[in-house]
């Protein structure tokens, strides 16, 4: 056996020397631009970390108490829509009760007049122009009155003309009694004409 050669009879061969490890070169120093990117970036990202956690306080702290106060208006809303849905027929119901009244009052207002009126053709037919007058007093008073409640197209001319004959009759009473309890008679007439129409109006 030679030297060469191991027990077995394989020769050997010489070992060869280690080579030292190869060293990475140092790395360069980082230019001045690549620092002051380095620091841009480090920058950046630290405020994107305040920002994000500026939106997490804002939620907790604003939206988050919001949620509630939305749920519970969403539910005033409800309550509130129920009840205007109950009041609704109510509103049809005052409407209707409305007209009823303003009906009622023209012919409140009409019958009015017309016991004036009926009143002064008692009188006269009892001969007491004086107690016609009397009666008459406030006619003047409650055919203006009238004026303003009826809706009619014409129902201020027809008042109007109820005024002048109302202002003929006071003038005949205390010297033509037969032309006065004519003109009452018309007046009357024009009344229960105008009572009816209120009536429907």
């Amino acid at each position: 056996m030679t030297e060469n050669q191991n027990a077995a009879g394989i020769p050997q061969t010489p070992a060869a020397k280690p080579t030292p490890p190869v060293q990475p070169p140092a790395p360069k120093p980082p230019s001045r631009l690549g620092r002051t990117l380095r620091r841009v970036l480090v920058w950046a990202v630290g405020l994107e970390v305040i920002f994000a956690l500026g939106v997490a306080a804002a939620w907790f702290a604003q939206i988050l108490p919001k949620a509630g106060e939305i749920q519970q208006l969403r539910t005033d809303l409800a309550a509130a829509q129920t009840e205007l849905q109950g009041l609704r027929p109510l509103v049809a119901e005052n409407q209707a009760l409305t007209v009823d009244l303003a009906q009622a009052l023209r012919q409140q207002a009409v019958v009015d007049v017309l016991v004036d009126v009926t009143s002064a053709q008692a009188a006269i037919a009892l001969e007491n122009p004086s107690g016609a007058r009397l009666a008459l007093g406030g006619t003047d008073n409650r055919l203006q009155a009238l004026s303003t409640l009826l809706d009619a197209p014409d129902a201020q001319e027809r008042v109007s003309a109820m005024r002048g004959r109302l202002t003929q009759i006071l003038a005949e009473l205390d010297r033509d009694a037969f032309a006065a309890q004519n003109d009452l008679e018309v007046l009357a007439n024009d009344l229960a004409v105008l009572r009816q129409e209120a009536g429907g109006q």
